[in-house]
């Protein structure tokens, strides 16, 4: 099972790459750190625009998950979506705490892996097989 997750999230950090050249990929300690400022303000009930870059980006995720898609993991299909609903301030708690506990992935893993594995663990998003038919190539 810790295998088939590896190359999911692997297979997921190319599926989600940002549009950033490869050397200037958002790590999870990037993130972490644009994001502790948010999860304070979403805590106070003051998330606002200020906190653009780590709103955008959780947003963006969310949003992509939302849209199912679609991609193929050792010859089996999976969709990746959403479990449950969640506000983006409530994803941003998520993603901080869950960064908090692994100081050890801040630098070497990009931003939407580590997003992937929080959301993950928490329930949020789900991997669901897809059945195959002779339209899905």
């Amino acid at each position: 099972m810790k295998v088939m997750f590896a190359v999911l999230t692997l297979s997921l950090m190319t599926l989600l790459a940002t549009a950033k050249p490869a050397h200037a990929t958002t790590t999870a300690g990037d993130l972490q750190s644009y994001c502790k400022t948010a999860e304070e303000n979403h805590t106070k009930g003051t998330l606002t625009s200020d906190n653009g870059f780590c709103v955008g980006f959780v947003s963006s995720f969310l949003q992509m998950v939302s849209s199912n898609p679609i991609f193929r993991l050792n010859g089996k299909l999976y969709s990746l979506t959403l479990a449950r609903s969640i506000s983006t301030g409530d994803a941003v708690v998520v993603f901080v705490k869950y960064a908090a506990a692994h100081p050890e992935k801040a630098n070497d893993d990009p931003a939407n892996a580590l997003l992937f594995e929080a959301f993950y663990e928490a329930k949020i998003v789900a991997l669901v097989p897809v059945i195959e038919n002779s339209q899905i190539q």
